[in-house]
């Protein structure tokens, strides 16, 4: 599978394309939008809106999505004590089951990973 990665330009707020991944997210950024909406009524004031969206998104980030490198450390980790428990082998059906839960959960974090890195040095 190939990821395109497009150059949108200025962002007035961080905004990650694997929340589109979440699957909240959308439910979520229209209540935020609401909100927003409802404090700073009219049509000019859209850099008040945009700012308190990216005050809602920063909690949203570190509450509901998470830091998705420690989330693949921990996927990983499951999956090496899994693997650890050669001995018993053939596994049973639920620690297949398991296993191919976690490696495709590593994999998912991997692309979302992957969408959110830089295009280009900043340099």
């Amino acid at each position: 599978m190939e990821l395109f990665k497009t150059y949108w330009g200025w962002k007035p707020i961080q905004f990650l394309n694997s929340w589109f991944s979440h699957p909240n997210f959308m439910k979520d950024f229209e209540n935020y939008w609401g909100a927003s909406c409802r404090d700073f009524p009219g049509d000019f004031r859209l850099i008040m809106k945009l700012a308190v969206m990216g005050k809602s998104f920063c909690v949203w980030n570190k509450t509901v999505f998470g830091n998705q490198n420690l989330k693949l450390l921990g996927v990983e980790q499951e999956l090496r004590s899994l693997e650890k428990l050669g001995d018993n082998w053939p596994p049973f059906e639920s620690e297949k089951e398991r296993i191919k839960f976690i490696s495709s959960e590593r994999w998912d974090i991997s692309v979302r990973i992957y969408e959110n890195l830089p295009l280009f040095d900043s340099c």
